[in-house]
């Protein structure tokens, strides 16, 4: 049921145009590349639904289906990544769509990271920042061996909706990411401003 006012939402606030985005969180773990990777991926509703759109039944097995394939839903996302030497825990939040309230039918979805318990990211926005400011694309991490390569994130901000992405890449060489972390909403727009 939560889906489909979640879908009905996105329609009403969609009326005035032919396409809507169902946004997904895409995520990526190969443990045994010590890899991790998640990015806020948008889809085409109707490409993504077809005829599953007013069908409770259907859509839940069409959300399934996306879900099998890497794209979870971002309004309750919590998702662990087990790679040899850290365990990262990806937790996401989003209201329901509706026709009033912050950014009605399209509201900001909000990220935290974790590492082994310790944030890394916390509380940023991931995708599309509907009130405006930076916000995260994509997190790309490689967690290696102590001693054989060493734990390296890159991290894809938007300065502002609708701009292009650019990439910081912090390196555990250098203590960059230990300096850095937690990762805030405010190292996140000093992060778009670097370009």
């Amino acid at each position: 049921m939560r889906i489909s006012v979640f879908i009905i939402a996105c329609l009403f606030s969609a009326a005035a145009r032919a396409d809507w985005p169902l946004t997904f969180v895409r995520v990526t773990c190969i443990p045994e590349a010590r890899y991790f990777y998640f990015e806020y991926k948008p889809v085409s509703g109707p490409a993504a639904l077809t005829d599953a759109q007013f069908d409770d039944r259907k859509l839940a097995a069409r959300m399934r289906a996306w879900q099998r394939h890497g794209y979870f839903d971002p309004r309750k996302l919590d998702r662990n990544c087990s790679l040899p030497e850290s365990t990262y825990s990806l937790r996401t939040s989003q209201e329901d769509a509706r026709e009033s309230g912050e950014c009605g039918g399209a509201p900001s979805i909000k990220l935290n990271l974790l590492r082994n318990g310790s944030p890394v990211l916390q509380d940023v926005v991931l995708g599309d920042a509907c009130l405006g400011g930076a916000s995260v694309a994509s997190v790309e991490i490689t967690d290696g061996l102590d001693g054989w390569g060493s734990r390296k994130m890159t991290l894809c901000v938007t300065p502002a909706p609708g701009e292009t992405p650019h990439c910081k890449y912090l390196s555990e060489d250098y203590k960059q990411i230990t300096q850095a972390v937690p990762i805030t909403s405010e190292a996140i727009e000093r992060y778009a401003k670097e370009r």
